[in-house]
Parts: C-alpha cells; sequence; structure tokens
C-alpha cells in the first residue's frame, strides 16, 4: 500500500509491505529538494563547472567554484555596507596566553621530493597574548615562513600594534610606524625620516645640519663644535676638504 502520495515525493519504506511519500524530499527529474537537514556519510561532489553552495533564505551568500582555479566566496547583496566576512571562531570557552584562535596554513603534500618540501611551508595565526577575560582579548597576528622546515615565527604584529621583524626589510616609498623592533637589517631605497634617533640606547642630539659633516656637506664652526665642546678649531675645520 501507499500513503501520502503526491507528484514528486519521494517513496520510503514504512514496512515491507507499505510506502510512504515524502512530504519533505522531493524529485522532478532534475532537482532534489530536501526541506530539513541533510546528512551525508561519504564524499559530496558538485561535478560541474560553476557549480555553487548557497547559504540564507535569500541565498545571499554562495561559494562558487571557479574553474580550475579553486574557490569563490560571495555576498551578492547589491546594497551599501554589505561585504563578504569570512570568521575563523574557536569553540573553547577557556582562553589562555599563546592560544591559537585561528590560523590559515599553506601546504604542498603532493610534492614529489617529499621531506621539508611537504611541510607547512607559511602560516598566518592569530595567537591570544593572555588570559581572555571580561576586560580582555589581546591578540597577536604571527606570520610564519618555512625554508628548510616547518614555517617559523618571521614576523609579529602585537595587540598594542607593535611590529616585530626578524630578518631584513627592505623598503621603497614611505611608511610610517608607531613603533618598529627590528632583529635585522633595514634596507631603505628612499628617504628615511626620523623625528627623533637612538643608537643603542643612547639619544643622537645633534641636528641634521651638525650630523652633515659626515657626508661632507659644508658646516659652520658652530655646528662642528660637536666634536670638542668649544669653538671648533681650523684643524677640526679640515675634515671639510680632507686637508
Amino acid at each position: 500500500t501507499m500513503a501520502n502520495g503526491s507528484n514528486n515525493r519521494v517513496m520510503t519504506a514504512t514496512s515491507s509491505s507499505a510506502l510512504n511519500g515524502e512530504a519533505n524530499l522531493t524529485f522532478d527529474g532534475s532537482t532534489l529538494a530536501v526541506t530539513g537537514d541533510a546528512t551525508v556519510s561519504d564524499d559530496l561532489g558538485l561535478v560541474s563547472d560553476d557549480a555553487q553552495l548557497t547559504f540564507g533564505a535569500n541565498s545571499e551568500v554562495k561559494l562558487i567554484h571557479k574553474h580550475n582555479e579553486g574557490l569563490i566566496l560571495k555576498h551578492t547583496a547589491t546594497g551599501d555596507d554589505k561585504p563578504v566576512s569570512l570568521i575563523l571562531q574557536t569553540g573553547e570557552t577557556d582562553i589562555a596566553a599563546n592560544d591559537v584562535l585561528g590560523k590559515l596554513s599553506f601546504q604542498a603534500p603532493d610534492e614529489g621530493t617529499g621531506t621539508d618540501a611537504i611541510l607547512v611551508a607559511a602560516e598566518i595565526a592569530a595567537i591570544s597574548e593572555g588570559d581572555f577575560s571580561s576586560s580582555s582579548n589581546a591578540t597577536k597576528m604571527v606570520f610564519r615562513t618555512g625554508s628548510s622546515a616547518a614555517a617559523a615565527d618571521r614576523m609579529t604584529l602585537s595587540s598594542g600594534g607593535n611590529l616585530n621583524v626578524t630578518g631584513t626589510i627592505t623598503g621603497t616609498g614611505t611608511s610610517v610606524f608607531a613603533d618598529l623592533d627590528i632583529s635585522g637589517d633595514v634596507d631603505v631605497d628612499g628617504t628615511l625620516e626620523t623625528d627623533a634617533l637612538s643608537i643603542n640606547g643612547t639619544t643622537v642630539s645633534s641636528t641634521a645640519a651638525e650630523l652633515n659633516i659626515l657626508d661632507g656637506v659644508t658646516a659652520t664652526a658652530s655646528e662642528l663644535n660637536i666634536m670638542d665642546g668649544v669653538t671648533a678649531t681650523t684643524a677640526e675645520l679640515n675634515i671639510m676638504d680632507g686637508v
């Protein structure tokens, strides 16, 4: 016997001799519609180019296949202030110092040479700086890269906006920093401008004009007083022309 029969309803067995037309499961020859949850116990394949997964009652968020390239996450709303947002969340209920809240890892696991080549080559991680509380969620962004091992910390941006770099910074153009802590060399292709200069904890008080003696630019006697704290002598002035 058959119960609840209707167009396009999928029939399920309710006994060895009875069928039921499922109102929440229909198939019209091209579209399978499920009203409710669907559980897939193995692989799910979307085998057409430009295949899409849509989310929301209005299907406004889409995960779209881009042929031979990858995936696109798109918010289809055309109004103002409707950006697409991807949020990485942890379900942990007690965040302590150095807990990883989320990370993006980059890897080539199928590289034929194996060993170091198949390790995580680069990573961006959000890591807590201390215990979270009702008044603190201090977190740093850690940028990691690999050379001949798994990716290791190379650059860190603290919760206070301080940037710490391990290695050499090569810059072209203008950069503005609140605090910059560098372990390594700085190579600037352009002009380096600073309001104050400290070397190994000692503040440099000389003016730019006084420092011009280092590259042969004309300096006055008063400027050259930085040599001994008194009126510059003729001998001291001779450094200007190599005499």
